[in-house]
């Protein structure tokens, strides 16, 4: 998986629904103590999310938002049982930065994670 990839799955993650198909967007790599980071596209926005617009993204169904307030762990063994096959789409350069200043801007992710996910977005800049 490369950073700004975009995958469709059923997840058990999303808060109040036992599952649900959520848009994922890859942000970084699992590595000796942290799972694969990934934020949800949403179809409302919280505070500080980052907006995609469906003329940007011909997947989606419409404008939609980036979550900016918890990154999403998944370990390498749900990767594999989601088998993550194409991405639907990636974002570009542009978002990648406008995401990664929203994620600072917004200041509502665990320190440790908006660290990661900011470092990550920087690199792929």
């Amino acid at each position: 998986m490369n950073l700004g990839e975009i995958y469709k799955w059923n997840t058990t993650k999303v808060v109040g629904y036992t599952t649900r198909d959520k848009y994922h967007v890859f942000i970084c790599a699992s590595d000796s103590s942290n799972d694969n980071g990934f934020l949800f596209i949403n179809s409302v926005e919280w505070f500080g999310d980052y907006q995609i617009t469906k003329a940007d993204y011909g997947f989606l169904a419409y404008d939609s938002f980036i979550g900016c307030n918890s990154l999403i762990p998944y370990s390498d063994a749900e990767v594999a049982a989601m088998g993550p096959g194409q991405p639907v789409g990636c974002l570009s350069k542009d978002h990648i930065k406008g995401l990664r200043d929203a994620l600072i801007g917004a200041d509502s992710m665990i320190r440790y994670d908006l660290n990661r996910a900011c470092k990550a977005l920087a690199d792929g800049m």
